[in-house]
């Protein structure tokens, strides 16, 4: 199993408190971890009044949606790529925009042992995709797909708001928060 990188753990961590907070992170954790990490992650665009990430293919995800200086701030470690409707601030950090014009984020990440941390204060659909993934979510009415057809995966929290959280059983899930659950 991988571990992430001082500065992901670093940028999760502040985000969780910025977003707890309703601050803006400090833009000196925004600084890539690891120099060169390209594209190879995977791509955040704006639609409208949401904004998509959607990873590669081959891949091991470590990815936290929050707000940095006011806009909406993806990052991924393994590397990210600003699509249209975001900037490219370095190889694994993107922001698309005021958080005050985004009502929902979407993080669909694939194969490989994943990490998704959205901290931004609006809605989230994840889907986690195959992989023994751990996905924690923030306010809003969240949705989240496990479902792969194998257990180990695991959700630390759903946050505030009215969730959905599908699982497999054998998947580790909060005892509360998760309103509306479904495993088979």
């Amino acid at each position: 199993m991988r571990t992430p990188s001082a500065g992901g753990a670093a940028l999760r961590r502040a985000t969780a408190s910025a977003a707890v907070l309703g601050l803006a992170l400090p833009l000196a954790l925004a600084t890539p971890a690891a120099a060169g990490a390209g594209a190879a992650g995977g791509t955040a665009v704006r639609q409208g009044a949401a904004v998509v990430y959607t990873a590669s293919g081959g891949v091991a995800n470590d990815v936290v949606v929050g707000v940095l200086l006011g806009e909406v701030a993806v990052q991924d470690e393994a590397g990210v790529t600003a699509g249209p409707g975001c900037v490219r601030r370095s190889d694994v950090l993107v922001t698309c925009g005021p958080v005050g014009g985004v009502t929902r984020v979407a993080v669909r990440v694939r194969d490989g042992d994943d990490r998704v941390h959205v901290a931004a204060p609006v809605d989230a659909s994840v889907d986690a995709g195959t992989g023994r993934d751990e996905v924690t979510t923030h306010g809003g009415g969240d949705r989240i797909v496990l479902r792969d057809g194998a257990p180990g995966d695991t959700v630390r929290s759903c946050g505030g708001g009215e969730d959905h959280l599908r699982a497999d059983p054998g998947d580790t899930v909060p005892a509360s928060g998760c309103e509306h659950r479904a495993t088979t």
